[in-house]
């Protein structure tokens, strides 16, 4: 399925975050540091394109589910959605608890560095490299409310119709958790 599987996609991406890799005591830590914080501008760069794609793309594919009013596709998706921003913002709280950290690590390795210019360039390039990674979780956040208030209230009200138009048929109801129940389950036993 198109929608999930964008979501899957999109988590491993945001998953590959740049980790802190920082160069040896032998390189020139303003260099690094420069070269770092350029990677860094590069990824977010990448991310903000992706997000504005997959925003887009997810927006079709539940239309068109809603369009095919099928019922099975939206509540695996809705809880696609679910599953995305539990798993996200457990990444997101890690990274935050980083840093710190990474502060702490920039400011030592700062106090390392000899040449004052050198040493003011290696934290202005580093605090860079930190705001970009605040931006990177900026865009995860934003996407997270996005599924929350754009795409799930949509998604929800199409479920509660369908819903509400099989309330008083106990065969329709019996199919429709007959065809729901073996899938939800898989997905809940993950």
């Amino acid at each position: 399925m198109a929608a999930l599987a964008l979501l899957e996609e999109r988590e491993k991406r945001f998953g590959a975050y740049p980790r802190p890799d920082w160069p040896s005591l032998d390189s020139d830590p303003a260099e690094a540091a420069a070269i770092f914080a350029r990677g860094f501008a590069k990824f977010v760069l990448r991310l903000r394109s992706a997000d504005a794609l997959e925003r887009a793309a997810l927006r079709d594919a539940v239309d068109a589910m809603i369009a095919d009013n099928d019922r099975m596709k939206l509540i695996e998706v809705r809880l696609g959605c679910i599953e995305y921003g539990m798993r996200a913002y457990q990444h997101i709280l890690e990274m935050r608890q980083i840093f710190p950290a990474m502060r702490q690590a920039i400011e030592e390795r700062a106090l390392r560095i000899g040449e004052p210019g050198k040493r003011k360039f290696f934290r202005k390039r580093s605090a860079e490299s930190i705001r970009s990674q605040e931006d990177m979780i900026a865009i995860d956040e934003a996407f997270i409310s996005f599924l929350q208030k754009e795409l799930q209230p949509s998604i929800d009200a199409k479920i509660r119709e369908q819903s509400k138009t099989m309330a008083d048929d106990e065969k329709a109801i019996r199919d429709d958790l007959n065809q729901r129940f073996p899938k939800i389950t898989a997905r809940l036993a993950k």
